[in-house]
């Protein structure tokens, strides 16, 4: 999710690599319990000004999930790939529209949609994986944004965001927890074109409900800090890659947890 909105009658593209690495937070002895897992999603963003406040913006996933998980015969592989649930979502600038001195505040405002088009009911030996590895939540679920940047330091910005996520059910009775993200981040440009960023991540998550089946060990809070670099090659292209790696951990039950995370993308504007 870009914070900000694409220019009145501009395109803006995004195509983004994220790899989460995950480990169970304690050694698991349960059969059928993964023990630790990769994520994988290629998002492609398109986003378009439809006037110098309002803006639209479109992600869709594709994802690769693995886990090794345990077995009677020990621990055995399993993986997942196909598309995952696109966000659409409505942007709008409500404080700085049209602002040029990079000092002034800027306030923005999001609302969308998460549309189940992707497998929640893939099976493997005959028996459905658990909803947390499918691809698919299978559910509408919304989306609110609020994002904030105001110039705090010479060639520096300070900017933020908080993003709420309200799950529905799905047609297998199962709801994902309610989430919500904080970020804020200091964005150096004294070595431009290189953007240098640096701050923290601080998310709560309700847990997982579900009455036709077991639910594994969901929600809690965490802190994680952030470094993130930022390359301008010329023109509209812009190139970002960044780390989050969590520093306080507050988790609901021996649950599976981002050890740490890495995101690579590429941004124009035509």
């Amino acid at each position: 999710m870009e914070r900000g909105g694409a220019p009145q009658n501009a395109v803006q593209l995004s195509l983004a690599w994220q790899l989460d690495v995950l480990e169970r937070i304690e050694s698991t002895t349960e059969l059928g319990e993964a023990t630790r897992g990769t994520n994988q999603s290629f998002n492609l963003s398109v986003g378009y000004g439809l006037s110098e406040r309002w803006a639209i913006e479109v992600t869709a996933p594709l994802l690769l999930k693995r886990q090794d998980y345990l077995t009677a015969k020990g621990e055995q592989p399993r993986d997942v790939f196909g598309p995952g649930d696109p966000l659409a979502l409505v942007k709008t600038t409500v404080v700085g529209l049209g602002a040029r001195n990079p000092r002034q505040l800027r306030i923005g405002l999001a609302a969308g949609v998460k549309i189940p088009v992707g497998e929640s009911q893939t099976r493997q030996g005959g028996e459905p994986l658990p909803q947390a590895f499918q691809v698919s939540s299978g559910a509408w679920d919304g989306v609110l944004a609020g994002f904030l940047s105001v110039g705090a330091i010479d060639r520096g910005t300070a900017v933020g965001s908080l993003v709420l996520r309200l799950p529905t059910a799905n047609a297998q009775s199962y709801r994902f927890g309610p989430s919500a993200t904080l970020s804020s981040d200091l964005q150096l440009i004294h070595l431009f074109p290189l953007v240098i960023s640096a701050g923290a991540r601080a998310t709560w998550a309700g847990a997982d409900h579900s009455p036709l089946e077991h639910v594994h060990a969901s929600g809690g809070g965490q802190v994680a800090g952030h470094l993130g670099l930022g390359w301008n090659p010329g023109g509209a292209w812009f190139v970002t890659a960044d780390a989050v790696v969590p520093l306080v951990r507050v988790l609901t039950g021996n649950q599976m947890a981002a050890q740490h995370s890495w995101t690579v993308a590429v941004r124009t504007e035509l």
